[in-house]
């Protein structure tokens, strides 16, 4: 299986080099009113309409691959009202947001969280929350095979730590071998971005780049 994984496109539409049999989207999508969005219904119904205006570009980007995404920070949109408009208009588009999705016989769950910054962005949690939610995601990997895990903001950025997530590096240091996903895909922190292995899995940041990954 080779994984083409790109994130943090903010609405730039670009072509897909190299060849793959997938494509993975971690977040940061779309393009925003306001560096800082605190009028969610309004960043959505932007997002919503801006996705159907490019349909055709996006078809063009994706062709027929199959599609797994999972929302950022930045993307308002529901993205169940994502995956339907897309698979509307012929995209093979899978949600993974919270739950075990097979594509090309391989596991996928999506994890699109980020620490609290400030309120205003999408799949923001507090200290508390996001425990919970990490907890739960814990339990996902250790109860099902996951071959590959999206998550938006990166356990471990080694360029911009404030763009990482502390609660998730921890939990993942001491998850035992045979719980650990073979990839994580992930993007938010730019200027971390690359290829590495972390916890001794395979991890791909994309943020405003493409990799392909082979697993």
């Amino acid at each position: 299986m080779r994984i083409k994984h790109f994130s943090d496109n903010h609405s730039e539409i670009f072509p897909l080099t190299g060849l793959f049999d997938l494509i993975v989207s971690t977040g940061d999508f779309f393009p925003n009113y306001g560096y800082h969005c605190k009028n969610t219904s309004v960043e959505a119904n932007l997002q919503l309409n801006w996705l159907k205006d490019n349909m055709s570009k996006l078809k063009d980007m994706i062709k027929n691959k199959p599609f797994v995404f999972i929302n950022g920070n930045h993307d308002f949109i529901d993205p169940y009202v994502m995956e339907h408009e897309l698979n509307f208009n012929l995209i093979k588009a899978f949600d993974v947001t919270n739950k075990i999705v097979n594509v090309e016989n391989t596991n996928f769950y999506g994890f699109p969280y980020i620490p609290e910054t400030g309120g205003g962005w999408a799949n923001e949690l507090n200290l508390k929350s996001m425990q919970l939610a990490v907890n739960e995601l814990i339990d996902v990997l250790k109860n099902n095979s996951i071959d590959v895990l999206l998550l938006h903001c990166p356990p471990i950025a080694h360029h911009g730590f404030q763009y990482s997530n502390k609660i998730l590096a921890n939990a993942l240091n001491y998850l035992s071998d045979e719980h650990k996903p073979k990839l994580i895909c992930s993007g938010h922190c730019h200027s971390d971005n690359g290829i590495s292995n972390e916890f001794g899995i395979l991890h791909s940041n994309a943020a405003t780049t493409q990799h392909i990954i082979k697993i």
